[in-house]
């Protein structure tokens, strides 16, 4: 692991960050887990953080997130759950199903 480096301190910040899919339903496909591995990639870059891995099955996504210490783990998750469940749904309309139970 390498420390990054600021003016005036050294940081590593990792974050595991899970996504589950709403009553851990099998939705995911491979190729939706490809697809969100490149919107949460892009978001990351805006952010200036960097995914570190990722990885998912039918229901639920794994992701450690290396981020800087000006951004607050509360904005850092809302942003990529926020971004990703939209552009998936426009991606896979499948998704967008309203779950009755």
């Amino acid at each position: 692991m390498k420390y990054k480096k600021s003016a005036h301190s050294s940081y590593l910040i990792q974050a595991h960050i899970i996504f589950v899919t709403k009553y851990r339903e099998r939705k995911f496909t491979s190729e939706m887990l490809y697809k969100m591995n490149f919107i949460i990639k892009r978001e990351c870059l805006k952010l200036k953080s960097e995914l570190v891995e990722f990885n998912g099955e039918s229901d639920h996504v794994h992701m450690i997130i290396s981020y800087l210490p000006s951004i607050s783990i509360s904005r850092l998750v809302n942003v990529l759950k926020s971004i990703a469940g939209r552009e998936m749904k426009l991606w896979f309309p499948q998704l967008n199903q309203v779950a009755w139970r």
